[in-house]
């Protein structure tokens, strides 16, 4: 199976979610990850719920999946000199925390760069490194607010709306992972360090489709519509006997089959002729396609409308969509041991490379704070087992 970062080793110094989930994804594709957590307690992502019957944090075992965990307390001059001689011997820094902070551990970029010309260092943050913005802290829910993501979200005559995950995390996981792929691949062509700035109000703007281009071209502000793609009808949620499907038409061609499998010629009256008349009329076409929905079940709706090709899906909860054999046969759902014996399901690899389903092994667990100590500082930096010993005396490990 292709591991197309073999080789790439990554300082993991995150927390929460971003971070550590950017982090996962590099593990997923063959990074040797370590993970850097402050000892004992380890970081914040550990006390998120949702936690199973032995009272672990399946959050943290999902975003520590196929890490090495390393424990220093970074507060501590001997702890920072140990990052900066691991970070000689890598080829990624990737950290999430407010700017300014690496710099007073003196692990920050320029620092790291004097030891590590070639280095790759990834920092994620709520609003980047330079900006007005840049020293405030922030959260998904913060970002959501800001950007303009919760005031588009929603139904017209109810309150803005936060997503239903954290999206901004893990959009700008997403793009620190993207970031560090183009970072590796720059460094190892040009030999030289690059510092690649994430901002995860920047990239929640980027995915801001008509909202960010109504206002920017026409100073138009995008009001909350529900469940309907503004520039698309029918684009929307309709209620059936039992249950909600939403009906995807993209031209006429799709508002056409579906026009055949509810027997009306729809396409004939000239308020629904295009995309432009159906988007204009939206308030009177809906209620005519709700009215036939609501006299089939969501089974029956669905049979008729995918035999004309009509783009469609029940609206349904994420265990119907696991328990598909769709999921199931691109492997969506895999186990993990953590290290005291317990199992956790955690979400499959998304992206496949020629057609292989990339598996997590059973052992790449996420590791308890410091768990690989030893391999990492003695293994790899060349410490003695009696210089670990009195460095875990002092608390610097």
């Amino acid at each position: 199976m292709i591991k197309p970062l073999n080789g790439v080793r990554v300082i993991d110094f995150t927390s929460t979610i971003s971070g550590p989930f950017c982090g996962a994804l590099l593990a997923d594709y063959g990074a040797e990850v370590i993970k850097v957590e402050r000892p004992v307690l380890g970081e914040d992502c550990r006390r998120f719920p949702p936690f199973n019957k032995e009272g672990i944090s399946i959050g943290f075992a999902t975003m520590g999946r196929q890490k090495k965990g390393l424990s220093l307390a970074l507060a501590e001059p001997e702890a920072q000199e140990l990052f900066r001689q691991l970070a000689a011997k890598s080829d990624v820094v990737l950290e999430n925390f407010t700017p300014g902070t690496m710099k007073r551990w003196n692990i920050d970029f320029e620092t790291i760069k004097k030891i590590n010309p070639k280095i790759v260092y990834c920092s994620i943050s709520a609003f980047g490194q330079f900006g007005t913005l840049s020293q405030m802290p922030g959260y998904d829910g913060v970002i959501q607010a800001l950007s303009g993501m919760m005031y588009a979200t929603g139904f017209p005559d109810g309150p803005p709306t936060r997503t239903g995950s954290a999206m901004a995390d893990y959009v700008s996981g997403t793009y620190g992972a993207f970031a560090i792929a183009m970072g590796v691949l720059h460094a190892r062509t040009t030999g030289e360090a690059v510092h690649m700035d994430v901002s995860m109000l920047d990239c929640l703007l980027t995915t801001m489709d008509s909202v960010f281009s109504n206002w920017v071209n026409e100073g138009i502000i995008q009001q909350r519509v529900g469940n309907r793609l503004q520039y698309v009808t029918p684009f929307d949620s309709f209620q059936t006997q039992d249950g909600w499907i939403i009906i995807a038409t993209a031209n006429n061609n799709t508002f056409g089959s579906l026009c055949n499998a509810m027997g009306q010629p729809l396409l004939e009256d000239s308020r629904f002729i295009d995309n432009a008349h159906r988007c204009k009329n939206e308030k009177e076409l809906k209620p005519i396609i709700t009215a036939w929905t609501k006299q089939y079940t969501t089974k029956h709706l669905l049979d008729l409308l995918q035999k004309v090709s009509v783009p469609c899906a029940p609206i349904q909860h994420i265990g119907e969509m696991l328990e598909h054999p769709h999921a199931k046969e691109r492997g969506m759902v895999q186990e993990v041991v953590q290290p005291n014996g317990m199992r956790v399901k955690v979400p499959g690899v998304a992206i496949k490379i020629n057609g292989e389903v990339a598996t997590i092994p059973e052992t790449a667990n996420a590791p308890d704070p410091g768990q690989h100590n030893r391999e990492i500082l003695g293994g790899l930096l060349g410490l003695s087992d009696e210089q670990i010993i009195a460095l875990e005396g002092k608390g610097v490990i």
